[in-house]
């Protein structure tokens, strides 16, 4: 899927601006790539993301990420 405006690091980028200029708490953003994770976790840290991972995540994946960003 292709985002209409932006790309996810754009969109980071975007978002982590607007809890900065409004005094919002941060939004943990994970982001979900077909690349190499590994390779481009700089990028995804340097824009503001928290995390990331491959897609095609299994629904076994899913509950174990969710719980480090997530205040349950």
């Amino acid at each position: 899927m292709k985002l209409l405006i932006a790309d996810g690091l754009g969109l980071t980028i975007l978002i982590r601006k607007i809890e900065k200029e409004s005094n919002l708490k941060e939004t943990p953003v994970i982001a979900v790539t077909a690349s190499n994770p590994e390779k481009d976790k700089p990028k995804y840290i340097s824009t503001g993301m928290n995390d990331f991972s491959r897609k095609q995540l299994s629904l076994t994946e899913l509950p174990q990420g969710i719980p480090a960003w997530v205040n349950l």
